[in-house]
């Protein structure tokens, strides 16, 4: 077009013309399909946005339920932990509790045995005084045929026992009483001032004052009785007592029932 109007060719050039319209129309509808293709291309890119997001959403909220998890998980273990620790206590709680049940089971055998020996000891003792009466029989029965009225007299108004039967009783008294309670001169003497505690002349037996507040822990507290058991006057035992509360460490009036604990 541009030689055809530069020679002045107006044939040539109204020839171009008709050319035109098809190039415009060429034109035209290429860039129709351009932008079909372009408007195509970002439904596309669109899409694809679309999914891509959807797919971080989908990411992000798998990592928040993945980090709750593991939280979950976390406090699970913890809990299982210190589950575990607890029931590491409770098991330890139960041997300790075993162990006490074993040892008490024990006791219970030795206080059973010891059960077994008072009652053969009680057997022998009522035997003893069957004897003892006996005798008593025999003598009074002698004394009688020998016509020994003033001796058979004396014999029965003596309210009195003889030295060597209050000695056995005694004797059997402390054995029995240190068999029960093998650390009592121990933990008397504790109580008492160091140049005042007591050391027994023989091996398990006691002396009069221990006699006296080996008494008062078995609760035989009223001075009447202690002094009818030991063969003593009142004021005897009430003067025992009384020097053996000067001789304690701390106030005096709580000295008995101190011992009373032993």
């Amino acid at each position: 077009m541009e030689d055809a109007n530069f020679c002045k060719a107006s044939l040539r050039a109204l020839e171009i013309s008709s050319v035109f319209p098809i190039i415009e129309k060429q034109y035209k509808e290429k860039l129709r399909q351009q932008h079909k293709n372009e408007r195509i291309l970002m439904y596309i890119l669109g899409g694809l946005f679309l999914l891509l997001c959807l797919v971080v959403l989908n990411l992000i909220k798998q990592m928040r339920r993945l980090k709750q998890l593991r939280q979950q998980q976390a406090e699970t273990n913890e809990a299982l932990a210190e589950a575990n620790g607890k029931m590491q206590e409770a098991m330890g709680q139960l041997k300790e509790a075993n162990g006490q049940l074993q040892e008490t089971y024990a006791k219970l055998r030795s206080v059973d045995k010891l059960k077994e020996q008072y009652i053969v000891r009680y057997l022998d003792m009522c035997r003893d005084n069957l004897d003892t009466l006996l005798r008593y029989r025999r003598t009074t029965v002698r004394l009688l045929k020998e016509r020994r009225l003033d001796e058979l007299r004396k014999l029965a108004s003596s309210e009195e026992a003889t030295p060597a039967e209050l000695g056995k009783f005694y004797a059997d008294f402390d054995e029995a009483f240190l068999t029960l309670f093998p650390d009592f001169i121990d933990r008397f003497n504790a109580l008492l001032k160091p140049e005042e505690r007591m050391v027994p002349k023989h091996e398990n037996q006691l002396n009069t004052e221990l006699r006296i507040f080996a008494l008062i822990r078995l609760g035989v507290k009223d001075a009447n009785r202690i002094a009818h058991f030991l063969n003593f006057s009142l004021a005897t035992i009430y003067n025992y007592r009384s020097k053996m509360r000067n001789k304690a460490i701390g106030d005096p009036a709580e000295f008995d029932a101190k011992v009373a604990e032993l």
